[in-house]
């Protein structure tokens, strides 16, 4: 998630001055398609939009970052904006400066609590901790661990497998579980631990959500949040959704890998339909390790273990990794991809999809290399 949101903000940063007089770039605009709500396109050109009458415009990108964080560059937590100034850490929070560090840059793995800030420095052999009260200066209280955040008993920190908690001023007080990953989430940790057993905890008291192990998630399983307080266990090919409270969703098992054939890979973000009856995600296919395959937009609706294909999109060209990002609303499904095309999707399948790749495409400027891109994102 936290790496999604710093691509979302890297590109929403981008200045959206108009540049029709830039070599290349259209003088005069295409016309769209009409559409549900308008949409962002970032090219070299500049950022336009396509407004819902199909008409497009110059446009700007909207502010990733608060006007009171400026610089800000990650969000770790919705109160919270960090920016890095002359290789210092900034820390904003409720409209000003919370904190600043004195001597360390820090990392964007920045937690707020306890009237304390904790951050993970990244070193070439490493990371540590490091805590300061707000208003104090920062020290290193523990080598090899990095920050997971606070709940109620304290700080969570995590070396290798070994989830740790230690009082607001750094003492270690006990291990919580050896886990695989760990999140925040209201306020708690959410654990999925090496057993295989997922726990929510306050680090006094813990309840069992799930062991994924019943569901057949054994290989090396890894847990990921995704929007709407669902989650995410990948185990090998097999996926599967839980709800908050840890009860299985839906999953689905991908097509496995073998000399010949790549098998099948999630190619971007999931994103569960806002009534919960349903998850629409992307999946890369192909035939071959030169192919560069098809993206399928699937829904999967709870219960199922059987995908529907809402759009298949060829590849144009094989890359290191292409990701291809989703986004609702207005009851509509943004496809976009840089490699793959653009369309507006309806997530019931009824209506047919709105192609945007060749509008996307005509705002790009002209004889160019292949590498120009286009992003487009749901207009503020």
């Amino acid at each position: 998630m936290r790496a999604r949101l710093l691509m979302i903000g890297a590109l929403l940063a981008l200045a959206g001055a108009p540049a029709a007089q830039a070599r290349g770039c259209a003088r005069t605009l295409p016309h769209g398609p009409t559409v549900p709500a308008p949409v962002l396109f970032h090219t070299a050109c500049g950022v336009f939009e396509l407004r819902r009458d199909g008409s497009v415009v110059y446009g700007r990108s909207p502010r990733w970052a608060p006007a009171w964080a400026p610089g800000a560059i990650s969000h770790p937590d919705p109160l919270t904006w960090v920016a890095h100034p002359h290789r210092r850490l900034a820390v904003y929070r409720d409209g000003r400066l919370l904190w600043h560090s004195h001597f360390t840059g820090g990392s964007d793995d920045v937690a707020v609590g306890h009237g304390h800030v904790a951050f993970t420095v990244w070193h070439h052999d490493g990371m540590s901790a490091w805590l300061a009260p707000i208003g104090g200066r920062e020290r290193m209280v523990a080598w090899k661990e990095d920050v997971v955040g606070w709940i109620p008993a304290g700080l969570v920190t995590r070396r290798g497998s070994d989830l740790r908690l230690r009082a607001s001023d750094g003492r270690f007080l006990r291990s919580l579980a050896k886990a695989r990953t760990a999140f925040l989430d209201g306020g708690r940790a959410v654990i999925l631990r090496t057993d295989g057993v997922l726990v929510r905890t306050d680090g006094w008291h813990s309840r069992t959500l799930a062991d994924v192990r019943r569901f057949g998630m054994t290989d090396h399983p890894w847990l990921e949040r995704i929007d709407g307080g669902m989650w995410q266990v990948d185990a090998g090919k097999r996926v599967l959704f839980l709800s908050h409270d840890g009860r299985r969703f839906a999953s689905v098992m991908l097509s496995g890998a073998d000399e010949r054939n790549p098998g099948s890979t999630l190619a971007g973000n999931v994103v569960p339909l806002p009534d919960r009856t349903a998850v629409l995600f992307v999946v890369n296919r192909r035939k071959s390790w030169q192919d560069p395959g098809i993206d399928i937009v699937y829904r999967l609706d709870r219960g199922h273990r059987a995908p529907r294909p809402l759009l298949l999109s060829r590849v144009r060209r094989l890359t290191c990794g292409d990701w291809a990002g989703l986004a609702f609303r207005r009851g509509r499904l943004l496809f976009a991809s840089n490699e793959a095309g653009m369309a507006i999707l309806d997530p019931t399948g009824r209506a047919r999809p709105i192609d945007l790749t060749r509008l996307a495409h005509g705002l790009l400027p002209r004889g160019r290399d292949a590498d120009d891109s286009v992003s487009a994102v749901w207009a503020a």
